[in-house]
């Protein structure tokens, strides 16, 4: 009688994942926006793999452009009945009155407390009031 074991190798632990967050930045609307008024855009910051750092978004634009960034307040822990580690908050963007009529591109930026920074691009175009 013939008996075949087999013996496996031991196969290296694969590491912990890196704590780490995405950041998704909605469509803003209206697109494209009249000068003078604001466009909005939802913002989302998904916390994974133990991630528990505040983040804080912010916008790079040219002159003309300003932010508001409304209910962006980090969920850092699990919560029994809430949401999931993460922020989801809304970006107001307020164009000028006097900026040109174009398309213009804006950089907003999520910000971890231990320096971790993210960006993403959008287009707002601008067109004159009436």
């Amino acid at each position: 009688m013939l008996l075949a074991t087999a013996c496996r190798a031991a196969t290296p632990s694969e590491p912990a994942p890196t704590p780490d967050y995405t950041v998704v930045v909605g469509e803003l609307a209206p697109n494209p926006v009249l000068a003078g008024d604001s466009a909005v855009a939802s913002l989302q910051s998904a916390f994974r793999h133990g991630f528990a750092q505040p983040v804080t978004f912010g916008l790079i634009a040219p002159t003309g452009f300003s932010a508001r960034f409304d209910g962006c307040v980090p969920v850092l822990t699990q919560q029994p009945f809430g949401p999931p580690p993460g922020v989801t908050c809304v970006m107001i963007v307020r164009v000028a009155r006097t900026m040109l009529p174009g398309s213009y591109l804006l950089r907003v930026t999520a910000q971890a407390a231990g320096g971790a920074v993210k960006e993403r691009f959008i287009t707002l175009g601008v067109v004159a009031p009436p």
